[in-house]
């Protein structure tokens, strides 16, 4: 094990995880449901291509939050690594850098949107394809969103298994906590793996809430835990005696 970090510089850092995991939880909640679910028309490509293109600060609204959520993450990981270095540091750098592609992939969702807003709404974007056949494609793309949000899902499922691993080594919070956090995101690995290899399986309202229901509930108890109270320090093992 590295050499310990002050009790304090502990605190802070898993406060901020703490923060990190409730806004992981909230952003991208809130963008979806409140944004860009309300363009998506069920099993319509083309309506939801014209809802975007009739709504364009609405989905504006939606790419600010998958900006955020990248955001979230980012800080979230390096808040996760600086708190468990100390106890397996390799695994820890492990789990940053799942954690590192998760935020990057969420980047690439948003940057994916913002260029299919302009597919739809510049003038002369029409060059090549029709509008229609334009906003189909948007509409597809958004009406993918669940399958797309699986790739990161992976990378977040993989990297908090370690990170969460590591947290029930420290001893920082209580044991029984980590394990069900371990438990919850191997949970989402498989669901979003799942989402991408059979999307009709996944559609699954009971394998939905067995995939990520243990995980929401993680948050909302790791979050407000870590924000308020902090870590708990391990006690120190009293020094060896030599004869």
């Amino acid at each position: 094990m590295a050499n310990p970090v002050p009790v304090s510089s502990l605190d802070r850092t898993a406060r901020i995880s703490g923060l990190m995991f409730l806004l992981s939880l909230v952003v991208p909640t809130l963008g979806w449901t409140q944004a860009l679910a309300k363009l998506v028309v069920p099993g319509n490509v083309v309506e939801t291509g014209r809802n975007v293109a009739a709504h364009p600060l609405l989905f504006r609204a939606g790419i600010l939050g998958e900006i955020l959520t990248s955001i979230v993450v980012l800080v979230l990981a390096s808040a996760l690594y600086r708190l468990l270095e100390s106890v397996d540091r390799p695994l820890a750098s492990m789990a940053l850098h799942l954690k590192l592609v998760e935020g990057g992939l969420w980047a690439v969702i948003a940057l994916g949107h913002v260029a299919a807003l302009r597919a739809v709404t510049e003038q002369g974007a029409s060059a090549v394809l029709s509008r229609g056949e334009m906003g189909a494609m948007v509409g597809l793309l958004l009406v993918s969103h669940m399958p797309l949000t699986a790739v990161p899902g992976v990378f977040l499922g993989l990297s908090l298994v370690v990170f969460l691993s590591l947290l029930f080594r420290s001893g920082y919070v209580p044991r029984g906590l980590a394990a069900f956090g371990v438990l919850s995101y191997a949970l989402v690995f498989l669901y979003d793996s799942l989402l991408i290899a059979s999307p009709s399986c996944a559609a699954n309202v009971a394998v939905q809430v067995v995939g990520w229901g243990p995980s929401v509930l993680f948050e909302l108890v790791a979050g407000p835990w870590l924000l308020l109270r902090g870590v708990s320090a391990p006690r120190a093992s009293p020094p060896e005696v030599t004869a």
